[in-house]
């Protein structure tokens, strides 16, 4: 729905109204403590999409899941309930985070991050086709000041979807490490 009384949810109206062009949608919080599957968020970005917002997407694995060697398993899930739904991806950036290191201090090396981004554009590329060459891949992974410059030069890493160092001033640093 466009509206409504969803305590708790925003709308893409209200959303909207306050000028606001981008929803987050997939990420590990609403995955795993909400319980939102790979295809409620695969609707949840078509409403989105046709309610005229841009969708961050967020995919990931766990710690567990990693550990099984299931990184791009999961991925591939995850981006494939929204293949199902949706058709144009001009307004999806995705963003690779893996669930492991949100809030960890962990972090990929830039050289894994890339590896699994060339993946996460491959897949697509064989899903979407061309499209998939313009679809920015960011890495939500806990970049911070000190990592952010290992990623500069990685060619299917597109860019930071920034946590918790965004109210940090090396924030700055993050963002000149894209200059």
């Amino acid at each position: 729905m466009s509206n409504g009384a969803y305590t708790g949810e925003i709308s893409p109206e209200s959303l909207k109204d306050i000028n606001v062009p981008w929803v987050i949608l997939g990420h590990s919080e609403r995955r795993t403590i909400i319980k939102e599957s790979d295809e409620f968020i695969a609707n949840k970005t078509k409403f989105a999409l046709d309610s005229g917002l841009k969708v961050i997407l967020c995919i990931g694995e766990t710690y567990e899941e990693k550990q099984a060697g299931e990184t791009l398993n999961v991925c591939k899930r995850q981006l494939q309930a929204v293949v199902d739904v949706v058709e144009d991806w001009t307004n999806i950036v995705v963003a690779y985070e893996p669930v492991w290191a949100i809030g960890t201090g962990l972090a990929a090396t830039a050289e894994d991050a890339q590896n699994i981004h060339k993946n996460i554009r491959d897949f697509l590329s064989t899903v979407i086709g061309e499209q998939a060459n313009s679809v920015r891949i960011l890495y939500g992974g806990s970049a911070n000041g000190k990592n952010c410059g290992d990623f500069k030069d990685k060619p299917d890493v597109d860019g930071f979807l920034v946590g918790g160092a965004s109210l940090k001033p090396e924030f700055v640093d993050i963002i000149k490490s894209r200059q």
